[in-house]
């Protein structure tokens, strides 16, 4: 993804060094690291949820809306409740059957264009704080409207359908999505992932912390719980806590993100990679990459945003 802007003498050196940087953090097998900050007109707000589809990454905001910084332009364009948005305040981002989808604290909003069309009922529910995931054939939409009369439902291009009922509950506490071969994990923020397959949900039980589930991710068999209190491993008998090193042991993960065979784990220490050789390296902590919170992630096209309080981090090379 380019982006241009206009740039004085001192921040041409500037990215002169940081270039000279990133190709010797290459050289170490390091990522090369870029930023989209304020210098590119990202506003000084949290980042909340990010997409990166296109070539065009979107960020949302909280309070602000969304940012999407588009190729070849100077500055990002904002959208907000005046372009469509039920709310300013942006929970969630995918891209669904061609269109982005953003989860707001009073509903769904569709992007048409430069206008966006607002979701606020489905299925007989109202959308409140909606979490969104697709499923990776891209056929279904999920979404949970996180509150008290809410629940969890699935969009499959024609109608919205509830998730839940017969004794299972409305499922109105799922704070992320995951997709196993031929299910969907579902990650609550009361402590607990469930697994649904068919139309049969369970529970995966076996030692489950004491914690809030924040993201849920399959890799080889294996399903990662990212929690207020850390990362935990399923292998279908019980939770573990997830082998990780230095000060991520115990700490909160807010996102998880899964780019072919690699995981990625954003959280209060930094950002992790669990590569497809088995080893974890934390991609954080560096003179490009400062040690700090990771939000959100999106990847595109072999390139890796994070969401910090610096701005993005665009990150490439984590494979080399």
């Amino acid at each position: 993804m380019t982006l241009k802007c206009r740039i004085s003498k001192s921040v041409v050196i500037a990215i002169a060094i940081a270039v000279a940087g990133s190709a010797a953090a290459a050289a170490a097998g390091e990522p090369g690291v870029k930023w989209i900050d304020s210098r590119q007109g990202m506003p000084q707000a949290k980042i909340t949820a990010l997409l990166a589809v296109e070539g065009r990454l979107y960020a949302g905001l909280s309070g602000r809306g969304i940012a999407v910084f588009e190729k070849n332009a100077e500055r990002p364009r904002f959208v907000s409740r005046a372009d469509g948005l039920p709310s300013d305040e942006v929970v969630s981002l995918v891209h669904y059957r061609g269109k982005v989808h953003a989860g707001t604290a009073e509903g769904i909003a569709v992007e048409e264009g430069k206008r966006w069309t607002a979701l606020r009922e489905a299925g007989g529910f109202p959308l409140r704080n909606v979490v969104l995931g697709v499923s990776p054939d891209g056929k279904e939409l999920w979404a949970c409207s996180m509150f008290l009369a809410g629940g969890t439902l699935v969009y499959d291009g024609k109608a919205w359908t509830f998730v839940g009922g017969e004794g299972k509950g409305l499922f109105s506490n799922i704070t992320a999505f995951g997709f196993s071969p031929g299910g969907v994990l579902l990650g609550a923020v009361s402590g607990m992932v469930y697994e649904r397959k068919g139309n049969v949900i369970e529970a995966l039980g076996g030692r489950f912390p004491a914690a809030n589930v924040t993201s849920v991710a399959v890799r080889g068999g294996s399903v990662y719980a990212g929690t207020n209190r850390g990362l935990f491993l399923w292998r279908g008998k019980e939770w573990q806590p997830a082998s990780v090193p230095g000060e991520f042991p115990g700490q909160a993960v807010f996102s998880i993100l899964r780019s072919h065979v690699d995981l990625f784990v954003a959280g209060v220490r930094g950002l992790l990679l669990l590569d497809r050789t088995g080893e974890t390296r934390v991609l954080s902590g560096t003179a490009a990459f400062p040690a700090g919170p990771v939000y959100a992630l999106a990847e595109d096209g072999g390139t890796l945003y994070a969401a910090t309080d610096l701005g993005v981090a665009v990150l490439r090379g984590w494979r080399d």
